[in-house]
């Protein structure tokens, strides 16, 4: 009889494979969790006859303690998967308050080895896109409801009522998945081209929020702050490169799968988990997954009372921490976090923030004040919180179109408030220096004081991929390519999946002069967000600087469509190339720029220059000089201002805007 790790079930257009941890529609992947996946080989296997609860739960929850509730929701992830409703029954049949007994006809194959060793059939399997809630933009977010139930008057995230759909997609869709996959891959390994990341035996490892078994229990407190903890424990072991938390956040939602986690991370391994809660107790379930092979390696347990939820966080860090040690060979430590508070809805509305700030998307950043000014509220002496007021506020990350300087002071005000308030509290936060260093390089332009704060954070904190990431700007703005280069690696190294990382990184290699590989890099960024507008402008530029000016005009037209430009504009534009080529562009450039509410002078100069017209430059350029406009402080190595370089007044106007 063949080993139950050979057997093929099929049943519909599905198949199967237990021993590979398979199930595949039409060739195609389908995603379920462990549990889910459990349940219905079980019920597969004893097809035709009554499972019961009891025995479900025995056999696929084992020693946890779980309501016959798990089990239903179980039950319906995989109709859901399976493309069927409670009332169909086409493959599973509810036997009320007894158990479920699958219905549909079932063959079995008694070895998979010949399947398994075709490697067609493995090509064409393709797989299931995880499906992720939309944003207005139609991209990927983590679901943060803004209006959420309070506890204890706090806000809180809780899911929607409606339980998520899953979607398969034709196959046109999966192979565009995996290109996009694997575009964004070779993009990171194009960044970053050498990593010191697991060399001489480190392991890397990404420690994913929890998932919560039952949704109606969901709350960051436990998403985010278990994984916190694991993250603080395991990262003091010189042994292990952990990713921060800010590099995970992304993957709190639901429908992550681990092993897209793990390979978007570039790490070995990943942590993944999942937590319930009953009877005053917490327990937390970890699988520890091997990324190369995506076997899961060991799987933990942990149980903790709830009475204090910073106690059982620890607790539990500390039980399952510990057992990672020893499975790397290291011993074990007893840990305490240092979350800055004693709070717990304080620390609930930093966490729900700073997820909000990583999205970076329309009424994310308004909505992260409001949870971070609540957190401040209810504890003042919470630093970390005041430094996320800090960055909530930032010149850069959230300046919006720079031709509208005018909240530029008041956000400076407010950001470096927030980051001395920061810092009175707790000298060696890394987070406020990071945020100090940024007013001063964006706003005061004070070069040298921007760089002892940036300086002073990565001591503080290495592996701060925000800090490496503006110190690389502020070497950018310098001209110091080389050592520019050095800490956005780093960065990317410690957040491969930042677009704001790699945005860097390409306008570092723009303003190196470095055009074709920064084309390259842009237009991988455009393949991962079309949206965005900086993207266009700066590949435009590449491309112009290269002489590639057919390239630079399908792009403009573009950028003018995202910028919801009328027809007659982009007829003008269209017209002016056809007439009189790249110059009549930059001609109709000026003119729709000068019609703007708020023109962006220095790019009227930089068209300008382009055009031959030096004084019509430099009219334009002392225009923009008393605008408080963030990217100033690039004017010493811009490209945009080549043509204008050996002009005296430029090195003169270089002066004045730094000494400001």
């Amino acid at each position: 009889m063949a080993s139950p790790d050979r057997i093929i079930y099929e049943f519909g257009n599905f198949r199967l494979i237990p021993g590979e941890g398979l199930l595949l529609q039409n060739g195609q992947q389908v995603a379920l969790s462990l549990k889910a996946f459990s349940t219905l080989v079980l019920l597969v296997g004893r097809h035709g006859h009554l499972v019961g609860k009891s025995e479900l739960i025995e056999t696929v929850w084992k020693d946890a303690f779980v309501e016959e509730s798990a089990v239903s929701r179980c039950v319906w992830t995989i109709r859901n998967a399976l493309g069927e409703d409670s009332k169909s029954g086409t493959f599973i049949q509810t036997i009320p308050r007894r158990g479920y007994r699958f219905v549909g006809p079932v063959s079995i194959l008694n070895d998979a080895s010949e399947f398994l060793s075709k490697p067609t059939e493995l090509i064409s399997t393709g797989f299931r896109l995880p499906v992720l809630p939309e944003n207005e933009n139609g991209g990927p977010e983590l679901v943060l409801p803004s209006e959420s139930p309070r506890r204890n008057g706090g806000p809180i995230a809780v899911p929607s009522a409606d339980p998520p759909h899953s979607r398969t997609f034709p196959r046109w869709a999966v192979y565009l998945g995996l290109a996009v996959m694997i575009g964004g891959v070779a993009l990171y390994f194009t960044f970053a081209n050498w990593s010191t990341l697991g060399k001489g035996g480190t392991r890397r490892i990404a420690v994913l929020p929890l998932k919560p078994l039952d949704l109606e229990v969901r709350d960051p407190i436990y998403d985010l702050g278990i994984a916190e903890a694991l993250i603080s424990k395991l990262g003091k072991e010189k042994k292990l490169s952990v990713r921060q938390l800010d590099a995970v956040r992304r993957y709190a939602d639901i429908n992550v799968d681990p092993m897209t986690a793990g390979k978007e991370q570039s790490v070995d391994y990943v942590l993944s988990s999942h937590y319930q809660l009953a009877g005053g107790k917490m327990k937390v379930t970890a699988q520890l997954i091997d990324v190369a092979t995506g076997r899961t390696q060991e799987n933990y347990a942990a149980t903790a009372e709830l009475a204090d939820l910073f106690s059982a966080q620890d607790a539990i860090a500390n039980n399952i921490g510990n057992k990672l040690l020893a499975r790397f060979g290291s011993d074990a430590t007893e840990f305490r976090s240092n979350r800055g508070t004693s709070n717990e809805e304080a620390y609930r509305n930093y966490q729900q923030a700073m997820t909000l700030l990583d999205q970076q998307r329309p009424g994310s950043i308004e909505k992260a004040r409001e949870y971070l000014d609540h957190a401040v509220e209810l504890d003042p002496n919470y630093a970390r919180a005041w430094a996320g007021k800090a960055y909530a506020y930032s010149i850069i990350w959230s300046a919006g179109r720079p031709s509208d300087p005018e909240d530029l002071p008041e956000k400076y005000k407010r950001s470096m408030g927030a980051a001395e308030r920061a810092l009175a509290i707790d000298p060696n936060l890394s987070e406020a220096y990071t945020s100090l260093c940024e007013n001063k390089f964006a706003y005061e332009f004070n070069f040298d004081e921007a760089e002892k704060d940036c300086k002073q954070a990565i001591d503080l904190d290495p592996n701060s991929p925000l800090a490496h990431s503006l110190y690389s700007m502020l070497l950018t703005s310098r001209g110091r390519s080389d050592e520019s280069f050095t800490e956005i690696k780093t960065a990317m190294e410690l957040e491969p999946v930042s677009l704001r990382n790699q945005r860097v990184f390409a306008n570092a290699l723009y303003y190196a002069r470095r055009y074709g590989e920064a084309i390259e890099v842009y237009k991988r960024l455009y393949d991962l967000n079309p949206d965005a507008s900086a993207t266009h402008l700066y590949l435009i530029r590449a491309l112009e600087r290269s002489g590639r000016e057919s390239e630079a005009f399908d792009f403009l037209i573009s950028l003018l469509v995202l910028q919801k430009k009328d027809d007659a504009t982009i007829e003008r534009f269209r017209a002016a190339y056809a007439s009189s080529g790249w110059r009549g562009v930059l001609s109709e450039r000026i003119k729709t720029e000068l019609q703007e509410k708020s023109p962006q002078y220095s790019v009227v100069a930089e068209h300008y220059g382009l055009l031959g017209d030096k004084d019509k430059a430099f009219e334009y350029l002392e225009k923009n000089l008393p605008k408080r406009h963030w990217m100033k402080m690039f004017y010493r190595v811009d490209p945009r201002f080549d043509p204008l370089r050996d002009d005296p007044r430029f090195d003169a106007m270089v002066q004045r805007v730094e000494a400001k």
